[in-house]
């Protein structure tokens, strides 16, 4: 969740790069990674428990803090 990461995809999307935002296993993570651009994340608990892949969708859907979008 850094001003890094968001700068590391913005810069992946500028080249047209497919961007995978790596471990997720709570509704905040999948806001932010949504929120910078993120195409996919992963994460225990959906391989682990796929009945929960409906909710890191709803998750990844929903919109991220405001101050988490000043990254970008």
């Amino acid at each position: 969740l850094s001003a890094e990461l968001a700068e590391i995809a913005a810069a992946g999307k500028r080249q047209g790069l497919l961007i995978h935002g790596a471990r997720c296993n709570s509704g905040k993570r999948a806001r932010y990674f949504a929120s910078i651009g993120c195409d996919s994340f992963d994460g225990t608990g959906a391989s682990m428990f796929p009945k929960l892949i409906p909710e890191y969708l709803k998750w990844a859907a929903a919109p991220a803090p405001s101050q988490q979008r000043l990254f970008l």
